[in-house]
């Protein structure tokens, strides 16, 4: 059994993560300028031509399904929303920069894309509200819960594979594996990243406290408990693979902050279904 990764490792660990482009500092400032255009957005998105193709083939996904052919970031703002093209900027030079670090070892990572998809998608059904900034905030909250699972199959390879064996053997959680062999979680590491990173608060919070509600700050227990619920919904439908061989229970503190009851999360779980097709089909 490996010794726990104590403070100092961990701090360690979160000091080797490469830094985002810098680019995308100059996307979060745009995004927190409430004076800020579509063409701002997209005057600084297509100084990386790389970034500015990935969001438009996101955006010319199945997945939104838009009609046209969208051969402009500024167009993409317009139909999806500014906070949308955001969060696809945000989401795809996280990816990016996580999985350009190495190639993982024990986590399938094209599984967990499709599993952190499904909990966007689901956490966007829950949040409701087209295009709005809460809806799309959600969404990319989804789409980076589980960074710091990347981040510990790339840099504690040997200890996290007793993690995944450990959940694959006894029906383990991974969080809860995590932290009685690791002495830390991916919740954990991925808000310590987020905030070196500069991510926005909310999304550090919800990452932080997708596994534990209750210990979240009353300002930020919405948006952990809709990524907690858009979690175990995608495990109920079984898209995408988080490295869990179990399905979890339900967290109650989430339901009641979310304001509905189980019988609303199966309508959920059979939208999110709907969107299989087109989640299994986009890839990062």
């Amino acid at each position: 059994m490996s010794e726990p990764v104590n403070l100092t490792r961990l701090a360690s660990i979160v000091e080797d993560v490469p830094t985002l482009p810098s680019v995308m500092f100059e996307v979060l400032a745009i995004a927190e300028d409430e004076d800020s255009t579509a063409r701002d957005l997209e005057e600084v998105i297509m100084r990386d031509q790389a970034l500015s193709a990935k969001i438009l083939k996101v955006a010319n996904s199945a997945y939104y399904g838009i009609p046209r052919t969208v051969e402009t970031v500024s167009r993409a703002t317009v139909l999806l929303g500014f906070q949308t093209v955001v969060g696809l900027a945000l989401t795809v030079s996280v990816y990016d920069t996580l999985w350009g670090a190495g190639k993982g070892h024990y986590l399938d990572r094209r599984e967990l894309w499709k599993h952190s998809l499904g909990v966007a998608t689901a956490a966007r059904l829950l949040e409701g509200g087209k295009n709005s900034k809460e809806n799309a905030a959600a969404f990319t909250a989804g789409m980076l819960h589980d960074i710091g699972k990347t981040i510990l199959d790339n840099y504690l390879p040997d200890e996290y594979s007793q993690v995944i064996d450990i959940c694959q053997k006894d029906g383990v959680q991974v969080h809860e594996a995590e932290a009685a062999i690791l002495g830390a979680t991916h919740a954990e590491l991925g808000y310590r990243v987020g905030r070196r990173w500069q991510l926005p608060e909310l999304l550090c919070e919800s990452i932080r406290w997708h596994h534990d509600v209750a210990h979240s700050s009353q300002e930020y227990e919405r948006p952990a408990a809709l990524i907690s619920l858009a979690d175990y919904t995608t495990r109920q439908v079984g898209i995408g693979d988080a490295g869990d061989s179990s399905h979890p229970a339900i967290d109650g503190d989430a339901l009641r902050v979310w304001g509905g009851n189980p019988d609303q999360l199966g309508e959920i779980a059979g939208e999110l279904e709907g969107y299989r097709e087109s989640i299994e089909e986009l890839q990062a």
